[in-house]
């Protein structure tokens, strides 16, 4: 799997492209614009496209040192080249309500094509300026098919210009109006470095916070026993047959995709 990205600085859009590699299953190459945000950002925010034959998932995640209560993030893309499946804003973080009932916040926004508007907001009345702070901690994932071999365009951006404020901290700082705010950038997820051979067999295996890779083998991958999968890990299995034995544990908040082609 190929590992591109590009990172938002001082500077005007930058643009990747690498040639398209053809098998029995075409992969595209993809190209990334990246808005201009200075670095040295407060909150990092990133796209981890993963890629499986017809498919293309992007995870959202953010890295941020400060407490927020709110995000919102614009996702832009080539809706002649894919197709919207599925839009999943990890609603076990972004809530109303309390650890014994929760209520999600408003709907993402997908009525314009070839763009999809994610909101998430925590308000946790049991502790109302708590906020969330950490490294990669997961938006949403957005789901695609392919529509064409053509490399689609993807962006990351602000949900909504201001006078609306997205990004907004415990203390009331705006962050969208911070000198030193919020970056955007995307990236390809990368080959898992336990998963090797064909058929892949993963026993007494880790897969650490923090990972966010692809596992795919031709003909068959067989997980457990003894397999845990982190919180904070973004994995997808691809292959004709996935068994999952006994012992597995995915912990909540780990992100798992399970593909059988």
């Amino acid at each position: 799997m190929l590992k591109k990205g590009l990172h938002s600085g001082c500077q005007a859009p930058i643009t990747d492209k690498k040639p398209s590699l053809k098998s029995v299953v075409l992969f595209l190459t993809f190209l990334f614009f990246s808005p201009m945000i200075c670095q040295g950002a407060t909150i990092d925010v990133v796209g981890e496209v993963n890629t499986a034959d017809s498919n293309l998932s992007v995870n959202i995640y953010a890295s941020t040192a400060v407490n927020i209560l709110s995000f919102g993030v614009k996702l832009t893309y080539s809706a002649t080249d894919l197709s919207l499946t599925s839009v999943e804003r990890n609603d076990a973080i972004w809530y109303f309500g309390n650890t014994a009932t929760t209520y999600p916040y408003i709907t993402p926004d997908t009525s314009t094509g070839g763009q999809v508007i994610i909101i998430g907001g925590l308000l946790n009345t049991g502790n109302p300026t708590g906020g969330v702070t950490g490294e990669r901690i997961l938006l949403a994932t957005v789901t695609f098919n392919r529509l064409t071999a053509h490399a689609p365009a993807l962006s990351l951006s602000y949900a909504r210009l201001s006078p609306y404020k997205n990004f907004v901290g415990t203390n009331g700082t705006v962050y969208d109006d911070a000198s030193q705010g919020v970056s955007f950038s995307t990236t390809f997820g990368t080959v898992c470095p336990q998963c090797t051979g064909d058929p892949v067999l993963l026993q007494d295996v880790t897969f650490e916070a923090g990972l966010a890779c692809e596992c795919k083998a031709s003909t068959l991958i067989r997980i457990g026993p003894d397999v845990t999968i982190k919180k904070g890990v973004n994995i997808t299995f691809t292959a004709p047959k996935i068994e999952v034995k006994p012992g597995t544990k995915i912990e909540p908040g780990a992100v798992v995709n399970m593909r059988q082609d």
